[in-house]
């Protein structure tokens, strides 16, 4: 399970043969937990392996789901609406870990920024045609126990899939996604010269450890650092690697410094402290002006491999922490005796007494160590729905930030965009196009069980949690008024059950009448029991009847014959057929007959229970 502040997760074991497992969710703050199953955007059946919780800070839940192999390279990404319980489809085939790590981060400081690392789909398709499954695990298409079926994942496939990784950027919370814009020169001022159609910065993360992994904090605003490389791939090749910055939060990049390396922020962003990691080192560099130019520092008198550098949490002060280890070789009558020990650094820059920046309060001013920023997209100049602009320290000042430095200057709404909307359950974007109905899926106009006043009908689209915008580009659900609550699916049942009821009442009722009426008859004829071939109910022909005695009876009843007796006497008359009674209430002589019910067999309704 996991607890967020938002949600609680909890993972069950559908089947623990074919290691299928579900996700149910809670709003965290209830008192009561209620779960409920995800809704993924799909009726067919994924199997889902293993989940990786991405992202919860915003109010959505950006959910990472293992679909493939037990130990698969990649899976897919879904966002959730604000409940956490609605998917829809985000970003196909991100790289993740045998460890479950994603290639998968967010810009720290700046909503709806994020950045992951891809397999190029074609590239996946082609590893798909060559294996299913993990052979060691039953599926539903490995179903013979003890017996190996299926292939094994082709090793040499698998390895070269890690050639194949991209990088992609999203501005708008994940619904849509584009490849990192590449810088236009390189650290020498040279152009950069990309052979590859279809060229763009691609920046290492989790799933290769190797090198420096991307990196933003909160108080160094639209910063960004990270290892990679110009080209359609990214490179695992350590001289195809460099080191790359963005001061925008991932809108253009520069090349800052040639080689990989790791770093850290200080200062709100001002300064920036890089080693290299792929090689011991007895120097580290730093600067001011974020990366256009660099100042050697050195820190030991043996070489040292740099593991990190670290910062206090808020990334405001001057004061930083190397840590790695030396090699030592001492020669020996066996030979050479290798030693490693840690290292611990400390560096201190408030020594170096760089002046204070000066007039925050005026920004773009001629005088002032200060400019505004507004973070926006590749098509529009508003992110998340709106134009936030901030001050921040300009790129050529060197000079110390204040450590309490409110950073927002102003902020107001824009018109909606495309980007402003992400697709709604049941819906996925093809290549950053329109929001399309998933495969599979159907719309429906039927109204909720229980509907209150009015009820909406999707369009494919959602507005980005979180999004201000206003205007513009609409694509609300359509509203359409709740049906007469008389004339109701739940009513309407009501109804034809009274109906029914009602309709058996008046029967029975009819029944009882007529039966009262018939009873009547019999008491009144049973007085000239005896006679004629006439009883009382319930009594044996022949029984005494009492000593009742009834004169001229027989002129006021006539018996009449009508049937010959080679005809069959219709089954409503019993005895002799009565005609013309003279001051006595007779029964209708058609009386309906009732019949025992059929053995009707009913199926009964399964009910099915997603928990």
């Amino acid at each position: 399970f996991l607890l967020s502040p938002d949600f609680f997760f909890v993972v069950r074991v559908e089947d623990e043969k074919l290691q299928d497992v579900s996700l149910y969710v809670s709003p965290s703050k209830l008192k009561n937990y209620k779960f409920q199953p995800i809704q993924l955007p799909t009726k067919d059946k994924l199997m889902e392996r293993s989940y990786i919780i991405l992202d919860t800070s915003e109010g959505q839940v950006f959910l990472h789901i293992n679909h493939e192999r037990t130990k698969s390279k990649y899976g897919d990404i879904y966002i959730s609406d604000s409940t956490g319980v609605r998917y829809s489809m985000s970003l196909h085939n991100n790289v993740r870990t045998v460890d479950d790590l994603s290639d998968f981060d967010y810009v720290r400081g700046l909503k709806g920024i994020f950045v992951a690392n891809v397999f190029d789909p074609k590239i996946v398709s082609k590893a798909k045609n060559e294996w299913n499954f993990d052979s060691d695990i039953p599926n539903e298409r490995n179903t013979n126990k003890g017996k190996e079926s299926g292939s094994k994942p082709n090793s040499k496939r698998e390895k070269n899939l890690d050639d194949f990784k991209q990088t992609m950027i999203t501005f708008d919370k994940g619904g849509m996604w584009e490849p990192l814009a590449p810088p236009k020169k390189d650290v020498n001022g040279d152009n950069i010269e990309c052979e590859d159609d279809g060229c763009s910065l691609h920046i290492h993360s989790l799933s290769n450890r190797n090198f420096g992994p991307f990196y933003s904090t909160d108080n160094s605003l639209g910063i960004i650092l990270g290892t990679g490389n110009v080209g359609k791939y990214l490179s695992n090749k350590e001289d195809e690697i460099n080191t790359y910055l963005s001061r925008d939060g991932g809108l253009t990049w520069y090349e800052i410094i040639q080689g990989s390396h790791i770093y850290e922020i200080g200062d709100h962003g001002s300064l920036i402290v890089v080693a290299t990691d792929q090689k011991a080192t007895k120097s580290i560099f730093y600067t001011w002006n974020e990366g256009k130019s660099w100042s050697p520092l050195k820190i030991s008198d043996v070489p040292v491999e740099i593991q990190n550098i670290i910062i206090e949490p808020s990334n405001t002060g001057q004061k930083f922490i190397i840590y790695g280890r030396t090699t030592t070789s001492t020669p020996d009558s066996r030979g050479v005796i290798r030693s490693r020990k840690g290292v611990v650094i400390g560096i201190d820059f408030t020594s170096l007494h760089e002046r204070t920046c000066v007039l925050p309060d005026k920004p773009n001013d001629p005088d002032s160590d200060y400019e505004t920023w507004t973070p926006h997209t590749y098509l529009s100049s508003c992110l998340m729905g709106h134009q936030a602009t901030y001050v921040r320290r300009k790129r050529s000042s060197e000079c110390f930030n204040p450590e309490q430095f409110d950073k927002l200057y102003n902020i107001k709404n824009c018109e909606c965009t495309e980007e402003d909307w992400e697709c709604d359950l049941g819906f996925e974007r093809k290549k950053n196009g329109p929001c399309v109905l998933s495969k599979g899926e159907q719309i429906s106009y039927e109204p909720p069980e229980e509907c209150d006043g009015y009820y909406t009908i999707s369009n494919g689209y959602r507005k980005v949690a979180g999004n201000t915008c206003q205007g513009g580009v609409n694509h609300d659900s359509v509203k359409l008024p709740c049906p007469s609550r008389l004339f109701s699916k739940r009513n309407a049942l009501i109804l034809l059950g009274l109906s029914i009821a009602g309709l058996v009442i008046w029967i029975l009722m009819k029944k009882s009448d007529r039966l009262l009426g018939l009873l009547s008859e019999i008491r009144s004829s049973g007085k000239s029991s005896g006679k004629k071939g006439f009883s009382k109910l319930g009594q044996d022909e022949g029984a005494d009847n009492g000593e009742e005695d009834h004169a001229d009876i027989s002129g006021k009843i006539r018996f009449v014959d009508n049937y010959d007796d080679k005809k069959d006497i219709p089954m409503q008359s019993t005895g002799k057929r009565m005609t013309e009674r003279k001051g006595l209430e007779t029964a209708s002589k058609n009386i309906p007959a009732v019949h025992k019910p059929q053995n009707q067999s009913r199926q009964p309704q399964d009910l099915l229970d997603d928990y």
